[in-house]
């Protein structure tokens, strides 16, 4: 009898429980067609860009929390160093302390 219960609730929580996380794409093993397309295809993407690096890259701004702006982030790819768009912080303004939407001069590329 023990057997007959044991089974089953051991077949059920293997459908409960998660899978095995997957691993994060490598900015590393991709052209930089593949990652900008890999990024087109799902919109925003968290990668590794390195041993225990990762980032999150997005397509456009619509992607990003809206307070933020889209960057420039300079990846390795395999082919050489890839330009792709990431979200960024907003902009203080030192004189009131109020956040500024928009693009941050200071880091353009």
């Amino acid at each position: 009898m023990k057997k007959a219960t044991v089974v089953p609730s051991m077949i059920l929580a293997g459908l409960l429980l998660p899978a095995g996380a997957e691993a994060r794409p490598d900015t590393r093993s991709m052209t930089c067609n593949q990652l900008q397309a890999f990024i087109k295809k799902n919109g925003a993407v968290v990668m590794n860009t390195g041993p225990r690096t990762y980032n999150r890259f997005v397509y456009h701004r619509g992607f990003c929390l809206y307070s933020e702006t889209v960057g420039t982030a300079w990846v390795d790819a395999s082919d050489g160093e890839c330009r792709l768009r990431e979200c960024k912080p907003p902009r203080i303004n030192r004189n009131d302390g109020r956040f500024r939407p928009g693009f941050d001069q200071s880091r353009s590329g």
